[in-house]
């Protein structure tokens, strides 16, 4: 009787770590989808442009695929120095979230090819969506890129 009721609790052990593919992260919901820049914020605020132009006419700058592969626009100043913007290049990444702090979920950016890695932090969900996030260079610079959902 003893052999068996350890062997059911060796199974049910088993069956109940088999079952914890996942760890859930707090207040994690989905983050996928189409964001519009809508601030940077720098130390140095010479070296970035300023968008003129509301919200809903700016161009999706980021794209997050439900396994958090991304494609990020980066925009910077216009040689003529009158605030606008320019994209100069497209980057391609993996998102990682890695923790949450009072559920608002962070982790971190890695670009293909490259090894910058940035940090994330995504605003609490809305109805289990997340409709803000910002990218928080990790050079030193101090440069935050706000992002709002499009979609």
């Amino acid at each position: 009787m003893k052999a068996k009721l350890l062997l059911l609790f060796f199974i049910g052990l088993i069956f109940s770590c088999a079952n914890d593919d996942e760890t859930k992260i707090a207040g994690l919901d989905d983050f996928s989808g189409n964001y519009k820049l809508s601030s940077v914020t720098t130390n140095d605020t010479s070296l970035y442009c300023i968008f003129d132009t509301v919200i809903d006419e700016r161009p999706v700058a980021l794209e997050i695929t439900s396994n958090g592969r991304f494609k990020l626009a980066v925009y910077l100043p216009n040689s003529n120095n009158n605030n606008t913007c320019t994209k100069t290049e497209t980057l391609e990444g993996q998102i990682t979230i890695t923790g949450s702090f009072y559920g608002k979920p962070n982790g971190t950016v890695e670009y293909d090819n490259s090894e910058i890695i940035d940090h994330i932090f995504i605003e609490k969900s809305v109805n289990g969506v997340h409709n803000k996030l910002n990218i928080e260079k990790s050079d030193g610079s101090g440069t935050q890129y706000w992002y709002v959902r499009a979609d």
